[in-house]
């Protein structure tokens, strides 16, 4: 489900200095006027939220994270930060506990540290990854063990009725797929960066449109500005350069562009088209701004290059 819509936290440990230049442009990032938080407390403050994830090596992602799947070289002698990474869900459902935020590090740091939470995101072109959730349906992909859960417990069937009755949606015609009001994958995006609890959680009745979608729509902007680091799927290339610069890593291997994709070629017609549009709506709009953040934040490190690249000069 990475490849619509990929969601991480790197937990960052017992790890060494950053080199001089990390550090610079860490803080010249900091410093910028366009807020790039990366406190503990600043991330936390997203949502509060009730389930505790599971912990995985950074050199060991779920296998869907392709935009952003590391290929670190190993060392030995330096601990690379874990992941802690839900894919199907959302920042109002998933995140790390605060009680959770204390723990004891690893035998050789020998110390009780804090761990400090970075939020990071991968958004999609909204037409190509409703497409593309809609083929991966159609072969039998759910996500039952969802629990979607939003102040504290999970909607009711009557707050999200199930698309259907039977073990998964195999086959589903694109009509059907569209025709399912409480389909998850209209706006997901945005629904998977707000804070629901703003609008009521999935009881749709507490508050109607247009004041719920707007209220979404500028909590899911604000909660993207807030994470230290987004990326686009449409734009590989850029996001490995910023996503190095803000955190001071490497890939060992340049990230590729496949701009020919299974939703790339499917012929809908006007009218199919039309109506996807509509129904992420709110997708297209949050792309269109985050589009424009991504590339502010993009000319900002390539002006701090430059700045260091004549510090150093």
């Amino acid at each position: 489900m990475c490849a619509w819509f990929a969601r991480s936290v790197l937990r960052l440990g017992c790890l060494r200095a950053p080199t001089p230049q990390a550090a610079v442009s860490l803080r010249k990032l900091a410093q910028s006027s366009m807020s790039w938080r990366d406190s503990p407390q600043a991330s936390m403050s997203l949502h509060e939220c009730e389930l505790v994830q599971s912990s995985m090596s950074w050199r060991d992602p779920p296998r869907a994270a392709t935009a952003l799947e590391p290929t670190l070289p190993p060392i030995s002698h330096q601990r690379w930060p874990g992941v802690s990474s839900s894919l199907a869900t959302d920042l109002t459902c998933t995140c790390e506990p605060r009680s959770n935020s204390r723990i004891r590090s690893a035998p050789q740091c020998s110390f009780i540290f804090f761990r400090r939470y970075h939020y990071v995101t991968i958004l999609r072109e909204p037409v190509s990854r409703y497409i593309s959730e809609w083929r991966h349906v159609q072969r039998g992909a759910t996500w039952r063990a969802a629990l979607h859960r939003c102040a504290r417990r999970a909607p009711t069937p009557a707050e999200l009725p199930p698309c259907y009755s039977s073990r998964d949606w195999t086959g589903v015609s694109l009509e059907d797929f569209m025709g399912c009001t409480s389909n998850l994958a209209n706006n997901r995006q945005v629904r998977m960066l707000a804070d629901l609890k703003l609008v009521g959680c999935y009881n749709t009745s507490s508050m109607h449109d247009p004041q719920r979608s707007r209220i979404l729509l500028e909590s899911a902007k604000l909660n993207l500005r807030q994470m230290a680091f987004f990326g686009l799927t449409e734009e590989q290339r850029h996001t490995q350069q910023l996503f190095e610069w803000t955190f001071g890593l490497r890939f060992s291997a340049p990230f590729e562009q496949h701009n020919v994709t299974h939703a790339a070629g499917i012929d809908l017609g006007t009218a199919a088209m039309a109506r996807i549009h509509h129904l992420n709506r709110l997708d297209m709009e949050l792309y269109n701004y985050a589009h424009n953040l991504f590339l502010q934040r993009y000319a900002t490190m390539a002006r701090q290059q430059v700045l260091l690249a004549q510090g150093y000069s």
